[in-house]
């Protein structure tokens, strides 16, 4: 009887897993204008997602990230170079926003996702890709 209620709660995680991570699949873009110098953008981070998942820009762009928090726990935002390396890793407190600063200096693709356990395995993260200067 034990192994079937262990079996029972696992065949559900496994379904909630799979169920999240196909609605995770539809990227929300945010494209900057072309020879901005500094761009602002609104993000919201909730449970599980940010909203947008892929922003697009150039490179020598400033990007100020606006986050706000709509979720009721608490996120991060860390963000890695396209090398991997990270350049910022913030708090973002239920119900807050917070603004972060990114210069991009070399093009590419830019990781950004929510470090605490579970949250990117079940959909919170997204991308800055970064196109070579005009």
């Amino acid at each position: 009887m034990m192994k079937k209620a262990i079996f029972s709660k696992l065949l559900l995680i496994t379904a909630l897993v799979w169920t999240l991570a196909g609605c995770a699949g539809k990227d929300i873009v945010f494209e900057a204008p072309a020879g901005a110098e500094e761009v602002v953008v609104s993000m919201k981070a909730s449970n599980f997602a940010f909203d947008p998942t892929v922003i697009k820009a150039h490179q020598g762009s400033v990007l100020l990230i606006e986050v706000e928090n709509v979720a009721g726990i608490a996120h991060n935002l860390t963000i890695k170079s396209p090398e991997e390396k990270i350049l910022t890793s913030v708090s973002l407190p239920a119900g807050q926003t917070v603004t972060v600063q990114v210069i991009l200096e070399e093009s590419g693709t830019y990781a950004y996702t929510c470090d605490r356990p579970m949250h990117t395995t079940l959909g919170m993260s997204g991308r800055i890709e970064v196109a070579p200067h005009p």
